[in-house]
């Protein structure tokens, strides 16, 4: 099937004295191929072009962009999902400074966390891991809150952290409580869950933030 990607160039961020720039590229593609099969195609074109990948199987994160409007991971959107002769945009992630093309600066997932809640833990009530959420940015990207907010990936974790401590931690707990009390915290949720349904680890993270509202 005949497929082209509308590729989302450029360094830095955009600013009203520039447009933004495209690069298409086109493909015949297999079904089987993935975004990210075509996107090391155009790497080969176009060796400038600049986008992360590595495990190629969902368990990194890296690939996650915005595929034709929706945060995706590259490794896991089929070509098949789409028609032939589609013309599919590819762009970064919102809400992270842009760095070059595909790739965006994820330290403000990291830097709202402290990295204690982000250890390798089985969850005791439903046997799922924590560690089911791979890092990728789209929940960050895909909430359309505008005022500042640490944002889903963050108080997902906190809640997690919360979860973790036994009845000793009382001192711990408070503090967690008073973090997600703060006023670009859980306050600052408008509820969207535009998180929740493009987390492809389904984490959840709209459902945690409504558990931590409900214990302020």
């Amino acid at each position: 099937m005949d497929i082209s990607l509308r590729i989302f160039r450029g360094i830095g961020p955009i600013t009203e004295s520039r447009d933004e720039e495209f690069s298409d590229f086109h493909f015949t593609a297999k079904e089987s191929d993935t975004i990210l099969d075509l996107l090391m195609k155009a790497g080969l074109e176009d060796a400038s072009l600049l986008f992360r990948h590595s495990c190629h199987h969902g368990s990194c994160g890296t690939c996650a962009c915005i595929i034709d409007g929706t945060e995706r991971l590259a490794c896991r959107t089929s070509v098949s999902e789409f028609q032939a002769a589609s013309r599919i945009e590819i762009r970064p992630l919102n809400g992270f400074p842009r760095i070059r093309d595909l790739v965006v600066d994820m330290s403000p997932l990291f830097e709202k966390t402290d990295e204690t809640w982000r250890y390798l833990r089985r969850s005791e009530r439903d046997g799922r891991r924590f560690e089911d959420c791979i890092e990728c940015g789209a929940c960050m990207s895909a909430c359309p809150v505008t005022e500042p907010f640490q944002g889903p990936a963050p108080l997902a974790f906190l809640h997690r952290r919360l979860e973790s401590l036994d009845a000793k931690a009382e001192e711990e707990r408070k503090n967690l409580l008073s973090r997600a009390g703060e006023s670009d915290a859980v306050p600052a949720c408008q509820e969207h869950f535009a998180c929740s349904r493009v987390c492809p680890q389904r984490v959840a993270p709209g459902r945690r933030i409504r558990e931590l509202r409900n214990l302020l």
